[in-house]
């Protein structure tokens, strides 16, 4: 079975750091992940969720590293339908249909015995009478019922081609169970939203499963801003974009690729465009107003002593605004603006270049820093 997602986390490999992901061991000489527990038997190690090894499970999900996941068939099924409809099938074309799963054959009714399944001496009994020597002992009903009880909970097997770090994630939050402990890389979250628009399993505002993305994201959002603003935009994640948006001011708008552009879709990747040009802009006209001037005294400063200061300021705010970038830190204004005072003689300008240099700053800090 293979399930194609819409776009893989390979995709995008510059900014992706996959310093957690899970694989399960296959010799018994090798350590089992953090979060699995390796059987071993004959030689063979068999990795099994710690986390979902229910005994009243009727559903084995095994993923493509061979990690074994127990869980109900009732909880997939009420999460996804195209799960649903996997087990379904699976259970269609299996002889023995696990109880109290609502499935049934294909047909409705009770298989009967094939002649290859007839016992050899079965023909016997339909020529002479029977007897009490020719049947078996008969097991008494505590025994039967056990033995059809054994016989009929056979849980499904269920193999999918996600790896089991992602459906490790997946399945706790099926559960809704924490898992921000496990703290998985960017690329397995990346697998996860895959997985679920793949299975159709809804991720609605104010969500268990919703606010479980969010907290799972967040931690990458100073490291990779962008790469955790394309997925909190594919995911709709309205308040892990505004999150991430602050640290990708510092990213150049010329780094955003083919991939995380699709990721973010038109709408997310407009109001990322129109924040950093719009600081941008709102910079620019914060900084050209001057200095104010003071009344001008005929001993010390006169109005073309004052003209001076306001072609400087002109010329030190012309600078800053040829390289004005939308993460552009007071610091850095400060570093521009503050040697202007120590060319000045007159109290009085270095008083009012002071102010406008602080006025800057403080207008600034207003200016709105996330989409």
């Amino acid at each position: 079975m293979s399930i194609h997602s819409p776009l893989s986390p390979q995709d995008v490999p510059e900014l992706v750091q996959d310093d957690s992901a899970l694989s399960s061991s296959r010799s018994a000489s090798s350590g089992s992940p953090p979060n699995f527990a390796a059987t071993v038997s004959n030689s063979t190690t068999i990795s099994i969720s710690t986390a979902f090894q229910f005994e009243d499970a009727d559903l084995i999900i095994l993923s493509s590293d061979s990690v074994f996941f127990s869980v109900h068939s009732r909880t997939v099924r009420a999460a996804s339908p195209v799960l649903g409809q996997l087990i379904d099938a699976l259970s269609a074309s299996n002889p023995w249909p696990p109880s109290g799963n609502g499935c049934s054959s294909p047909t409705g009714m009770s298989s009967t015995l094939s002649s290859a399944r007839t016992p050899p001496d079965m023909e016997t009994l339909f020529i002479t009478p029977p007897s009490p020597e020719s049947h078996p002992p008969t097991p008494p009903p505590q025994k039967l019922e056990a033995l059809q009880g054994q016989q009929n909970s056979q849980p499904l097997i269920l193999p999918l081609p996600e790896p089991s770090d992602v459906l490790n994630v997946v399945l706790h939050m099926l559960y809704q169970l924490p898992c921000t402990h496990f703290l998985p890389s960017i690329t397995t979250l990346h697998g996860v939203l895959n997985a679920l628009q793949t299975y159709n399993i809804s991720i609605h505002q104010q969500s268990f499963l919703s606010h479980s993305l969010s907290s799972l994201l967040a931690p990458h959002a100073p490291s990779q801003p962008l790469y955790t603003f394309a997925l909190a935009a594919f995911a709709n994640l309205e308040g892990l974009a505004v999150l991430a948006s602050r640290f990708c001011l510092r990213i150049p708008l010329s780094d955003i690729t083919e991939q995380l552009a699709s990721l973010m879709g038109p709408v997310y990747m407009r109001r990322l465009m129109f924040l950093h040009l719009g600081r941008v802009e709102a910079l620019k006209r914060t900084l050209a107003p001057p200095p104010a001037m003071h009344p001008p005294t005929m001993s010390d400063c006169d109005i073309s002593d004052q003209k001076r200061i306001t072609r400087a300021w002109a010329l030190a705010t012309a600078y800053l605004a040829w390289g004005a970038r939308a993460d552009m830190g007071e610091t850095e204004l400060r570093e521009v603006l503050e040697p202007l005072k120590t060319k000045l003689e007159c109290a009085s300008c270095q008083q009012c270049l002071g102010e406008r240099i602080e006025q800057l700053c403080v207008d600034w800090r207003a200016i709105k820093d996330t989409i």
